[in-house]
């Protein structure tokens, strides 16, 4: 199927779920030749508001059905969880926002087994990202097929941050207010870690959710009074150092933006 006829497809399978013929959506998801157009069937159903659970139910199954058959004709033998789990990975976003708790377990277990039986792990990191950024406090990686013993073995054999591996190993939380507090030792729930730089950059709006947050929830988080300005100031301190031992041009503008950014933000305080 060519690229153009495909997406004429896809928009044929919108308007058909959005007139609420589910039986037709299913059948059409069923007789797709390959699995890069169950992938993109699939993600439609998942972004369609009007996809009912039968329908995502049916889609999913089809998509998980893929592992076992690879439509062999298209992908290598040595590369067929790797595509799998690839194409998985493109929609977790979905399935999260969902909140298809026990879809996401089947299918992590489903990546995780393969990749361990075909020593295959490339994107399965990314399952476990995918965890650490769309869990709820009360969310125990363990339900989603994230255990210790995974976790070890992935680590292994692909990046795993330390980040993520702290979320798997801290578990469910006793309440909110634990697992903010627990967010804010942590750089990487409200900072991007600059390569070029080789520090963290505080994502200003993510670090104040976490603590609006924690005020909403009325609790006493009087010690994160100086919290934010504490971290600008230092990473002030850490852009100038930069500036100052900085020898490539082609970094000049790319500090001096984060400094002005930097001294905007502490003129708040």
């Amino acid at each position: 199927m060519t690229e153009t006829n495909f997406l004429k497809y896809k928009d044929c399978l919108r308007e058909i779920i959005q007139e609420g013929l589910i039986d037709v959506a299913i059948k059409m998801i069923r007789s797709a030749k390959n699995w890069q157009d169950v992938l993109h069937f699939v993600q439609e159903v998942l972004t369609e508001k009007k996809s009912t659970p039968e329908l995502i139910e049916a889609a999913l199954q089809v998509f998980i059905n893929t592992r076992n058959t690879h439509y062999k004709e298209f992908i290598k033998s040595d590369e067929e969880h790797t595509i799998w789990v690839h194409s998985l990975s493109h929609l977790m976003r979905y399935l999260w926002e969902r909140r298809l708790v026990e879809w996401i377990a089947r299918l992590n277990d489903t990546a995780f087994r393969g990749a361990i039986t075909s020593k295959e792990f490339y994107c399965s990191n990314r399952l476990v990202t995918d965890f650490t950024h769309y869990s709820k406090w009360d969310d125990d990686p363990a339900d989603f097929q994230i255990t210790p013993e995974i976790l070890d073995i992935l680590s292994i054999h692909t990046s795993i941050s330390e980040y993520d591996k702290a979320r798997v190993k801290a578990g469910r939380f006793q309440s909110e207010e634990t697992y903010l507090r627990w967010k804010l030792q942590q750089p990487e729930s409200y900072a991007h870690f600059d390569t070029d730089l080789q520090i963290y950059l505080i994502e200003i709006d993510e670090l104040r959710l976490i603590i609006n947050r924690l005020n909403e929830l009325g609790v006493d988080n009087s010690e994160f009074r100086d919290f934010e300005k504490d971290l600008l100031t230092k990473q002030l301190d850490d852009l100038n150092a930069k500036s100052s031992a900085n020898t490539k041009d082609y970094l000049v503008d790319h500090i001096n933006e984060w400094i002005q950014k930097t001294l905007f933000e502490l003129s708040k305080h």
